[in-house]
């Protein structure tokens, strides 16, 4: 049975790396010309923290996984791009985004690329243009390109239909359901679980 540390359901918001996460996201928007479908960034988040855990082992910016009826996203990403739609200038993203009705979201001013590291801006650039390359989102129409994103995520291993609320995806499974050994894959959810108690421990001894 896979775990679920604990500090992943009551302090899941501790580990996640708010800095890297703002600048990977202003960083997608700003590859569509500074303006971007919420689904898709969510989309496009969860595409960059999945890259990263399967090619090096460590997510981007610590986000928790989590299955949703139209898909996986990084629930953080998520719930703090809904600030913005909710609480305008009081969500700690305001600065950097701001809605134009319910799903477009336009970029204010790009956050701090030096927190993401070579790779890192390397894999959001080969993401932009691949799923452009491959799928021709900004050519369709914004319902159609709900969809055949949607459908191109419907097609990678670990998906899991939902038809409503969230399931948790720990990074192990999505290890596993991407072909990596069981054995190899918990060690990997090992590390990732060190670290995180480390950033745990980091932000108390600062606090």
């Amino acid at each position: 049975m896979t775990r679920v540390p604990l500090y992943w359901k009551e302090n899941f918001f501790n580990v996640f790396n708010n800095e890297k996460a703002t600048a990977a996201l202003t960083a997608f928007i700003s590859l569509k010309g500074n303006v971007a479908d919420f689904y898709y960034l969510n989309k496009m988040m969860y595409l960059l923290e999945r890259k990263s855990i399967l090619e090096t082992g460590m997510p981007v910016f610590f986000d928790r996984l989590c299955s949703l009826p139209y898909g996986p996203v990084p629930s953080n990403v998520n719930d703090e791009l809904k600030n913005v739609r909710q609480m305008w200038d009081f969500a700690d993203w305001a600065p950097y985004v701001r809605f134009n009705g319910q799903t477009t979201v336009e970029l204010i001013q790009e956050a701090d690329y030096d927190y993401l590291s070579r790779y890192e801006l390397r894999s959001i650039q080969q993401l932009h243009k691949e799923i452009e390359d491959t799928l021709h989102l900004s050519k369709r129409e914004p319902s159609d390109a709900f969809n055949t994103l949607h459908s191109y995520v419907m097609k990678l291993p670990e998906y899991v239909k939902k038809d409503a609320g969230s399931e948790y995806l720990p990074y192990e499974d999505l290890l596993i359901k991407n072909g990596v050994d069981p054995i190899r894959a918990q060690k990997i959810q090992d590390e990732i679980d060190f670290q995180t108690l480390l950033t745990i421990g980091i932000k108390a001894d600062a606090a």
